[in-house]
């Protein structure tokens, strides 16, 4: 598998960067931006596909929370989500940057590792 193969969950994880705003939403906001370094610190830590196994474990726990938060996003009205601030959107870029450059390593190290974290992480829900 090549590093491109990436490129489209990097592009599902940018999406996160839009959902910081206020009120009830800034908490599902703060739920991105926990679960993304989250996951950052797992992938942060791949070897091999044993690792993979357990990072992807890390990413679908990660996902469920990140689900319920992107249901409360795609409930508010859409003055709500046009008030959006980004508060945590530094944050939840700095993981994905960590989370991509973990991955580009990954891919020249251990392709099968990137296979197995890749495929757990197009299942993941982006608010819309």
């Amino acid at each position: 598998m090549n590093i491109k193969s990436f490129f489209p969950m990097l592009v599902l994880a940018s999406s996160f960067v839009l959902v910081a705003c206020g009120g009830g939403a800034n908490d599902a906001a703060d739920v991105f931006a926990d679960e993304m370094n989250r996951i950052a610190d797992a992938v942060e830590q791949v070897e091999t596909a044993d690792d993979a196994r357990s990072v992807a474990e890390v990413i679908a726990d990660a996902r469920a929370k990140m689900d319920v938060a992107t249901a409360e996003i795609n409930a508010m009205s859409d003055v709500e989500k046009a008030m959006m601030s980004s508060s945590r959107a530094s944050d939840i870029a700095q993981a994905q940057a960590r989370i991509a450059a973990s991955m580009s390593m990954l891919a020249m190290r251990d392709p099968e590792a990137l296979k197995i974290i890749s495929a757990e992480f197009r299942k993941i829900n982006t608010p819309g």
